[in-house]
């Protein structure tokens, strides 16, 4: 009999109780992206897993190894490096090189920032 019970209802479950509200901001955010309520709470929660993932792999290393050191999740890390970088006047820039540009594309490109970018900045370059 259990053959015929689909994995989606062999699942793990678990009964959360939602504030006054959230629940039709969920259903409404669930209609427009085309997914059903379980599938939405279940991509927003996996997203807040993978934030750390989607960060230029610079800052990746930098947040493990902060969250190593300090014995915290990488998010806290994470926002410890960010009001650290703010605090300091830290500047970022984070260069995402599209595929198919030449090196010459990429080199007249960092120098015409360069001129705009202050000494201190940190500078990521990334290729997508």
């Amino acid at each position: 009999m259990s053959a015929s019970i689909p994995p989606s209802r062999r699942a793990d479950q678990f009964v959360a109780r939602f504030p006054d509200g959230l629940r039709e901001q969920l259903a409404a955010v669930a209609k427009v992206n085309g997914r059903s309520m379980n599938a939405e709470i279940v991509a927003r929660l996996q997203g807040s897993f993978d934030l750390i993932t989607s960060l230029p792999l610079m800052v990746q290393d930098a947040v493990e190894d902060a969250a190593a050191a300090k014995g915290c999740t990488p998010e806290v890390a994470l926002a410890d490096l960010v009001l650290a970088g703010q605090a300091s006047g830290g500047i970022v820039l984070n260069i995402r090189i599209a595929p198919g540009m030449t090196i010459k594309e990429v080199h007249d490109l960092m120098g015409a920032m360069m001129d705009k970018v202050p000494d201190a900045a940190l500078v990521v370059v990334e290729r997508e």
